[in-house]
């Protein structure tokens, strides 16, 4: 029996009106025609705003599913575990964008996806945290949201940076620095090297779609 290949897989996640869904919309919009994009929105509230903005931004063939009523780490567990299902047993599109809720620990997300990436069906090839230049500051806060999402990540990226001033920038540069280093440094001390800006767990990174710490305009 031919061997399947694994689904390629992006996961956007940030806080709430970081700019997550214009980050995937320009994702869309830049997405070949002939293949197949799959988005899973997760918005904790029940709006199909966010939906109708990634859908007219899109190419040729695309699916946008919501799963709404709660974070998929909790309420929207079990429709995100069918959903991924469905897609990698049914539909198999050449793609899988996720952007999970503002108010949720994306750790619980990413472990269901590696246990897909396990099997060989998911391949996890960038996780994204998108920051609001006024929250910054708290990816330095150790219980904070932003924090978790970042700790997950392989990449940072500034949303909005044209109205982002100059402190702001440079706040942001130098957290995601040092969220890079000690991520490095972790990953140094127990399974040695890293390459720069990735994650403990190692997470392919193939097509990445944005690099650590870099600054640009997503929203």
């Amino acid at each position: 029996m031919d061997s399947v290949a694994a689904i390629p897989v992006w996961v956007i996640t940030g806080a709430l009106g970081a700019g997550k869904t214009t980050t995937i919309a320009r994702l869309m919009a830049r997405k070949p025609p002939a293949q197949n994009w799959i988005v899973i929105l997760n918005e904790f509230t029940e709006s199909g705003i966010d939906a109708l903005t990634v859908a007219g931004t899109a190419r040729g063939a695309y699916d946008v599913r919501l799963i709404p009523g709660g974070c998929l780490c909790c309420a929207g567990e079990l429709d995100f575990a069918r959903q991924l299902r469905e897609l990698t047993r049914t539909t198999r599109p050449d793609r899988i964008i996720i952007e999970p809720s503002g108010i949720g620990h994306p750790a619980a997300i990413t472990e269901e996806l590696l246990q897909h990436q396990a099997h060989g069906t998911l391949l996890v090839e960038s996780i994204v945290c998108v920051v609001d230049p006024r929250r910054v500051a708290q990816l330095l806060e150790e219980e904070s949201v932003e924090r978790a999402q970042a700790e997950v990540a392989d990449a940072l990226v500034l949303a909005k940076a044209d109205l982002a001033t100059d402190q702001q920038r440079a706040d942001f540069s130098r957290i995601a620095g040092f969220l890079s280093t000690q991520k490095m440094g972790r990953r140094d001390a127990s399974r040695g090297p890293a390459r720069t800006g990735a994650s403990e767990s190692q997470r392919p990174c193939a097509q990445q779609p944005a690099a650590y710490g870099r600054t640009r305009r997503a929203g």
